[in-house]
């Protein structure tokens, strides 16, 4: 088990107690995806939105100032105004297709790279 799996558990524990109507998550670079996996395997309702849009929506409201508390308010205020729609999670099969597929796109990248360094 990694670190992350058993904090992950537990909010998604105190989550279900609270039979939230969403949940909204940013984006991270693929490190909010064992979170929302946690969170859709157990059935709740939850967002992932992409943080730059959040911060352009922030910054046409006027708040610059970055603080935990803003930064809620800002994605409560987005989730009002955008209305993102919850996407069907793959299963599990497909997601790891897409790891893969998303790494050999890496790897070619850098064989293509290295191929013009060295000419």
């Amino acid at each position: 088990m990694d670190n992350a799996a058993a904090p992950t558990a537990e909010l998604v524990e105190r989550l279900r107690g609270l039979s939230p109507t969403l949940i909204v998550v940013e984006a991270t670079g693929g490190l909010q995806t064992p979170l929302v996996v946690a969170l859709a395997e157990a059935k709740l309702p939850v967002v992932v939105v992409n943080p730059r849009q959040v911060r352009y929506f922030a910054k046409a409201l006027g708040r610059l100032a970055k603080t935990d508390s803003i930064d809620a308010a800002v994605l409560v205020h987005f989730i009002e105004a955008v209305r993102p729609e919850q996407r069907v999670l793959p299963d599990s099969e497909t997601r790891q297709l897409e790891v893969l597929l998303l790494r050999r796109r890496q790897l070619v990248e850098m064989i293509v790279a290295d191929a013009a360094r060295c000419g």
